[in-house]
């Protein structure tokens, strides 16, 4: 399940988790006062916070719980930072941008956005940059092994083996 035990960014959040995309699920956000969101019957193995649903609030930690039929649920959490917090991260961000210029790879850009977004906690965020980079250039061992290390440290040990292992592949070609 991601986002997975850290912080997010304030954006629109988008959920997802190891399933099939045909398979239906059972959806739910609990906050520290029950749930804040419901849904079944969620096809495929992401969803989308809708925009009418509660706000969430900064600095609360919310649970992500999803259900597939009779299988047990798989559960993490994770708790958006606030306006300030995300304003720093998005400076940080524009300040690589700018140094970086227009020369520089797509790949390395993803590479340094995603090192940075994970030096500051937002692994949920890291992994989104890396999976975009990684679907623009599959063949890219960096972007499998910097995949890796943050499965590594959401402690996804199996995800992280596969992406060493394609890094590995990918390099010994």
């Amino acid at each position: 399940v991601s986002p997975r035990n850290g912080r997010v960014l304030p954006e629109p959040l988008a959920f997802e988790w190891l399933g099939s995309r045909f398979s239906h699920y059972t959806v739910r956000l609990v906050g520290p006062a029950g749930p804040v969101v419901d849904r079944r019957e969620v096809t495929g193995a992401r969803w989308s916070y809708p925009a009418d649903a509660p706000p969430l609030t900064a600095g609360t930690r919310y649970t992500l719980q999803v259900v597939a039929g009779s299988q047990p649920a798989q559960e993490a959490w994770f708790e958006v930072v606030d306006a300030e917090r995300a304003r720093e991260v998005a400076s940080d961000l524009a300040g690589l941008e700018q140094e970086l210029g227009p020369a520089v790879s797509p790949t390395s850009r993803a590479v340094l956005r995603a090192g940075l977004l994970a030096r500051e906690g937002f692994l949920h965020d890291a992994r989104r940059v890396v999976v975009a980079g990684l679907a623009a250039d599959r063949d890219e061992p960096t972007l499998h092994q910097l995949l890796g290390d943050i499965y590594t440290r959401t402690g996804l040990t199996d995800l992280a083996a596969e992406s060493f292992d394609e890094a590995s592949y990918l390099l010994s070609k």
